[in-house]
């Protein structure tokens, strides 16, 4: 299987990279312009020929949350009453998702359910229908916040506000409470975008050191801790968790700014530490978790979250082929199978039939040596076993008159007037066709 393209979107470029067995390489960058959209449909072209499966994680200001408590119902009711609810809030970008979080313990007992959108289809359109174009399988296009569940679950906290810094984004702060995305915002560094001049000549970019970082982490976590208390989301019996994916570097210089509180209290996440969690193996010099969230996002292989049908449907046909060539494979092996034990039924059947002649011709020969020792006799065994026959039969046709007799012998013995003068006895077979004796006088 070909080894799948990771697309990390940002608003300023696109990034491809690689994956394969735990290393994410880069393939190369494109800026959001016409000539880094011409140099990616040229990437398309030659996704195409070798039929690589494209994931898109997408990591935008413009994405929105919003919480709405629904009725709870199953199936198309469910699926419908969804698609009317994005169509109210977000018409105008096809990049929606509702996820039903829970559902209420009291009361109707309604769904409580996560709307969110990319807001700006402008940034995303463009890439993606080049994917269309060239017939790229999309499997999903996905998003920072909803995707960093899977490493806000390796913290046991209620209420965490986890920082992650994307090189080509910025620091994305997203808010789960009891687990769930509640709030997130992205905001960029000033020197994390450089101009398409400033690249590489593989088309990375250089790096921005640790001073931006963590002076941006220090100004924008304060923001927004302040911002969810305006909303009374922090919680007042206990206090919220910051955690902060970093480099040991950048948690030493850190930590020697954030002080905790009894409202706020800081963490590090060694992002060394975390790849080896996750199953990472590429190298990890400071602390950008873009690498780092696209395995996680092929190693958690999450279902679609914002790529529309029409999107995805190169991705699903090949998905349905898979499927039917599985189907053909399995029938294969079964009627194989069915054949096989039909082949050793006649085998095994087949031996034992070669047995049983065996036994039979062994049981042949031993009656013929007892035959031989018999003395001679003037008549065949089958005339000897006729006669058998014919005397058995004889037996049991011809009962003996003492019975008949001593009945008889009885009566004339009450009645002594009476004198026996003649008795007549036929054995026969037809008793219906017995001839009569001579009247008697």
């Amino acid at each position: 299987m070909a080894e799948p393209a990771l697309l990390f979107l940002a608003a300023e470029r696109l990034t491809a990279y690689r994956w394969h067995g735990g290393h994410v390489s880069l393939e190369g960058a494109f800026t959001a312009d016409e000539s880094g959209r011409r140099a990616f449909a040229a990437y398309a072209a030659e996704l195409s020929q070798r039929r690589r499966t494209a994931w898109m994680l997408a990591d935008l200001v413009e994405e929105d949350f919003r919480f709405e408590t629904v009725p709870h119902l199953i199936g198309p009711e469910r699926s419908g009453l969804l698609a009317r609810k994005l169509e109210q809030f977000y018409r105008s970008t096809p990049f929606r998702h509702a996820e039903v979080r829970e559902r209420k313990r009291v009361g109707r007992r309604d769904d409580r359910v996560l709307f969110s959108a990319l807001t700006n289809p402008g940034w995303i359109a463009p890439w993606i229908e080049l994917l269309v174009h060239y017939e790229i399988p999309l499997r999903g296009l996905y998003s920072v916040p909803l995707l960093s569940r899977y490493i806000a679950r390796l913290i046991s906290s209620q209420d965490l506000l986890l920082i992650t810094w994307e090189r080509d984004a910025g620091v994305r702060q997203t808010y789960f409470k009891n687990g769930y995305v509640s709030f997130s915002r992205l905001s960029p560094l000033a020197s994390a975008l450089p101009s398409s001049d400033g690249l590489h000549s593989d088309g990375s970019p250089p790096s921005t050191g640790a001073a931006p970082f963590t002076a941006t982490v220090i100004h924008e976590a304060a923001r927004t801790v302040q911002y969810l208390q305006s909303l009374s989301l922090l919680p007042s019996e206990r206090p919220m968790h910051v955690a902060i994916v970093c480099s040991r570097q950048d948690e030493q210089a850190l930590a020697a700014r954030l002080q905790d509180s009894p409202r706020v209290r800081y963490a590090y996440l060694d992002i060394g530490g975390l790849a080896a969690r996750l199953g990472y193996r590429d190298p990890l010099p400071d602390s950008d978790a873009t690498g780092l969230l696209l395995h996680t996002l092929v190693k958690s292989r999450p279902p679609n979250q914002y790529a529309a049908a029409h999107h995805t449907h190169y991705h699903a046909l090949g998905e349905a082929r898979r499927l039917a060539r599985a189907a053909v494979l399995a029938t294969g092996l079964g009627l194989l199978l069915w054949a096989g034990l039909d082949v050793w039924q006649a085998v095994t059947l087949s031996r034992r039939a070669e047995q049983l002649d065996a036994q039979r011709q062994s049981l042949e020969r031993q009656h013929q040596a007892i035959r031989a020792t018999f003395p001679p006799t003037p008549w065949s065994a089958s005339e000897m076993r006729q006669a058998v026959r014919v005397a058995r039969s004889l037996a049991l046709s011809s009962p003996l008159p003492v019975e008949v007799l001593s009945g008889i012998g009885q009566a004339l013995e009450r009645f002594p007037g009476l004198r026996l003068t003649q008795l007549s006895w036929q054995i026969t077979a037809h008793p219906d066709n017995v001839e009569k004796g001579p009247s008697p006088r």
